[in-house]
C-alpha cells in the first residue's frame, strides 16, 4: 500500500477510514493536520494535509474477513466456556452453602 500526501478542504477533519464516499474505493488516511493557504487576493483558507492510501472495496472487505472471522470465532468460544465454568462454580457454591447452612451443630443430640 502506497502513501499519497493529498490536501483537502474539507470544513471537518478527514476520517481515518473512509469506506463510504466511493462505491469502488476504501481510503485510509493518517497525519491529518489543519493548514492555512494564502489566496493571491490576502484571503486565507483552511486545508487539511494528510496522508493517504487506497485500497479497492473487495479487497478492504476480504481483509476485513480474514482478520475478524476467526477471531471472532475464537473470542465467542473463549467467552462461552468461560460462562460454561462460572455457571459450574456457582452451582458449587451454592451445594456448599447449602451444606453449611443445613449443618446447624445439632446432629447427634
Amino acid at each position: 500500500m502506497e502513501w499519497i500526501k493529498r490536501e483537502g478542504t474539507q470544513k471537518e477533519r478527514p476520517e481515518d477510514l473512509d469506506t463510504t464516499s466511493s462505491k469502488t474505493t476504501v481510503y485510509l488516511r493518517r497525519k491529518q493536520t489543519q493548514i492555512e493557504h494564502e489566496m493571491e487576493d490576502g484571503q486565507k483558507i483552511k486545508a487539511w494535509a494528510y496522508e493517504e492510501a487506497e485500497m479497492g472495496k473487495e479487497e478492504w472487505e476480504r481483509q476485513q474477513n480474514d482478520l475478524y472471522s476467526p477471531l471472532a470465532k475464537e473470542i465467542m468460544q473463549a467467552n462461552n466456556d468461560l460462562i460454561a465454568k462460572n455457571e459450574l462454580l456457582q452451582i458449587q457454591v451454592e451445594m456448599l452453602l447449602d451444606l453449611l447452612t443445613n449443618t446447624d451443630g445439632t446432629e447427634g443430640a
